[in-house]
């Protein structure tokens, strides 16, 4: 089986020769390697053109992240795709282990877990997700919980088929949510997921990030990462409509992260809502939404946040803004 490593990249010129250097040396062999330059203005293009015909160039202007996705995998010719982005690190043996599971029947995406580096590439002891979900059919539980009913990775520790991909692509590039957010959102309606218990990629968190692990407590960061999650909801219902299943969409949009309900609730108090704030009812309910729930985690968190209900405002707001900033991976691997 063909796998295609697509490696998208923008002005990540400091890191990009590593990730290319992890694709190239998979003990895997039947790997082809493809960067996309998303209108770099660093020394990314000079870092490319120096693998000359190792890996397969596209050099194009900056239109975003989804639009990357699309020009790599109409270039692919992969029977399996990882999207690796341009700051992260495969694993020598990332794509021998995906390849062994996505050979199972109807499988359309295989997840592992990412072990977080910083920006010297200095494991920082931490690990995403915390708990992969175990291998399965997600259909029946995403429709009845919505998104994020399967604890998986971000998007260099996931390798999807072909067949999936085709059906799904491209992506819409309008820029209202990462590409591996609009993949992650569909892709148990499509099929089996089956995980790797062990990590495939290291993660790299630096000054650049714009996901949850650089996460900053101001209005407009939290609105956006709202607006990102109500999006990717619309976008899931489409293809659900498209595919005929039926799901209730007050459940299927219910608040089931807890982090996410309380920056909704926090908004509320900074009197800078995105759309209707969580009530204090959902915030402290929401560690109990996700169908994975773990008993004594989801009550120390309900326990604070229903603490957090009855301070005043400033201080709500406060403590508010320490749990969203300390976000740890601790991770099985412990």
């Amino acid at each position: 089986m063909l796998v295609s490593i697509i490696i998208t990249s923008y002005n990540y010129g400091a890191y990009l020769g590593e990730a290319i250097e992890s694709a190239l040396n998979q003990t895997y062999t039947d790997v082809e390697v493809i960067v996309v330059d998303d209108g770099s203005t660093d020394n990314s293009v000079e870092i490319i053109k120096g693998y000359r015909d190792r890996v397969i160039s596209i050099l194009k202007t900056n239109t975003g992240e989804c639009s990357c996705f699309n020009t790599g995998f109409d270039r692919c010719h992969g029977e399996l795709v990882i999207f690796l982005d341009a700051d992260d690190v495969l694993r020598n043996n990332a794509v021998e282990l995906h390849v062994a599971r996505m050979k199972n029947p109807g499988v359309v995406k295989c997840s592992g877990y990412m072990e977080v580096i910083d920006a010297h590439g200095k494991p920082t002891g931490g690990f995403i997700p915390s708990k992969l979900g175990a291998a399965g059919d997600y259909c029946d539980v995403t429709l009845k919980y919505g998104l994020g009913s399967y604890r998986q990775s971000y998007t260099s520790g996931n390798i999807w088929s072909r067949t999936f991909l085709e059906k799904v692509m491209p992506l819409p590039e309008n820029n209202l949510s990462g590409a591996d957010g609009y993949l992650a959102s569909i892709d148990t309606l499509f099929g089996k997921i089956e995980s790797v218990h062990e990590p495939v990629v290291s993660y790299r968190i630096h000054g650049k990030n714009k996901g949850p692990e650089n996460f900053r407590f101001n209005a407009e960061y939290m609105r956006n990462r709202l607006r990102n999650r109500n999006h990717r909801i619309r976008y899931a219902e489409t293809w659900i409509a498209k595919l005929g299943y039926q799901c209730d969409t007050k459940e299927f949009r219910k608040l089931r992260d807890w982090r996410i309900a309380l920056m909704s609730y926090t908004l509320g108090l900074m009197g800078e809502p995105e759309g209707p704030p969580a009530s204090l009812v959902e915030l402290v309910a929401s560690p109990f939404q996700r169908p994975d729930y773990r008993i004594i985690r989801s009550a120390a968190v309900s326990v604070f946040l229903v603490l957090l209900g009855t301070l005043p405002r400033k201080m709500a707001i406060q403590i508010a803004q320490y749990m969203l900033e300390n976000r740890k991976h601790k991770g099985p691997f412990h």
